[in-house]
């Protein structure tokens, strides 16, 4: 302590060490440095968190975000906004989405996935398996995904302009524009296995928007 001291006080004279010492002198540097290392540290101790989920935990945090990204309110919500519509005498809004997930698996169809989601905004259909980070797929469970998988269908890729020097190229255009387009509006099928570790690394919030 006393040879540090001596030493600081040295830097500090004119002709000392040239030594410099680690410092941030504006105080608006220091502080987003320290904001900065309080986000990492906050995120870091939020990854282990989500990786430690049970496959309970992980399908209870997979449901919230899901309905906070509009694939659905609960039931009582729902209500709600019928009670209301009535009360002002105008139609109900649509059902918008829906998140279904088999309360009991006694007496219900091995190896369904855990979660469906419906979302009527971009008609997406999405089946969820959930597991926690050590967790296995079943034999069962793995030949029901493969199954829905098959549903699952490749958009291929539709160029926006088409070379002068073929024949009929504005005519084939206008086709496959219109191709294009019901492609992509129709129903698209999804198949995912989620970890807590894809929660933690924001792959399932991605996967939702």
């Amino acid at each position: 302590m006393l040879e540090s001291r001596s030493l600081e006080r040295r830097e500090s004279r004119p002709g000392g060490l040239g030594l410099v010492k680690p410092h941030c002198s504006n105080p608006r540097d220091m502080r987003e440095r320290r904001q900065r290392e309080a986000k990492l540290e906050r995120a870091e101790k939020q990854e282990l968190r989500h990786v430690g989920l049970t496959e309970a935990q992980l399908q209870t945090a997979v449901i919230k975000l899901a309905r906070d990204l509009g694939w659905g309110v609960t039931l009582s919500a729902r209500k709600s906004m019928l009670e209301e519509a009535a009360g002002f005498g105008v139609a109900p809004p649509e059902l918008d989405g829906l998140i279904f997930h088999p309360r009991y698996s006694l007496g219900s169809e091995p190896g369904w996935p855990d979660l469906t989601l419906v979302r009527r905004r971009d008609r997406r259909l999405l089946f969820a398996e959930l597991k926690s980070e050590r967790g296995a797929l079943s034999q069962r469970q793995a030949e029901v995904l493969e199954l829905l998988g098959t549903l699952m269908f490749e958009y291929p890729e539709i160029p926006d302009e088409f070379p002068e020097k073929f024949p009929m190229s504005s005519y084939l255009g206008g086709v496959l524009t219109g191709l294009d387009k019901a492609i992509r509006g129709a129903p698209r099928i999804e198949v995912h296995v989620w970890r807590p570790a894809d929660l933690a690394s924001g792959r399932i919030t991605e996967v939702l928007r």
